[in-house]
């Protein structure tokens, strides 16, 4: 188990030692920088994200709304054995064949039906009650072939052989 670390809060008598200013953007954009008094310029956030450019994060973003414009696939499209989207562009395993463009009809898809919360839980403890019978069953052949070896095994020791004879 590890130490959590503490987490030491500055001070009133730190914070009141430095003295601020407000100092406008230096690249003329209007915003106020709360800065120390000796500081000569500053440029503030919005404009610095600028000067830096997108972001992973961003471009990401634009990619994605790209691909919202272009045709709706279904997920799996590209494990299918033949696709054809709605353009008529045909696909086999997710690789286009631009040779076969417009001769076949789009592939219709349908859709699998949403399942409440409830229906999901029901099938979920079926589900359940299925493998514990598969697994109650098991037990009970495992048991019967042990009893089954147990008794072989001390009739071959010629420990007995079930039957009692002194009686």
């Amino acid at each position: 188990m590890s130490r959590r670390r503490k987490i030491v809060k500055a001070s009133e008598k730190d914070l009141k030692s430095h003295e601020y200013v407000m100092m406008l953007c230096s690249n003329h954009c209007g915003r106020e920088v709360k800065v120390e008094k000796d500081t000569e310029s500053v440029m503030c956030s919005v404009c610095s994200c600028i000067k830096a450019g997108p972001t992973d994060v961003m471009l990401r973003a634009a990619a994605r709304k790209e691909r919202k414009d272009s045709p709706k696939r279904p997920k799996g499209w590209h494990f299918m054995e033949e696709y054809v989207d709605s353009d008529g562009n045909v696909f086999h395993r997710g690789v286009e064949q631009p040779e076969l463009k417009g001769t076949k009809e789009p592939t219709v898809i349908v859709e699998k039906q949403k399942l409440s919360k409830f229906e999901r839980q029901k099938r979920r403890e079926e589900r359940k009650l299925k493998r514990e019978a598969r697994l109650a069953k098991r037990y009970k052949e495992i048991k019967q072939e042990t009893k089954v070896q147990n008794k072989s095994a001390e009739f071959f020791n010629g420990e007995s052989d079930g039957t009692d004879l002194r009686k």
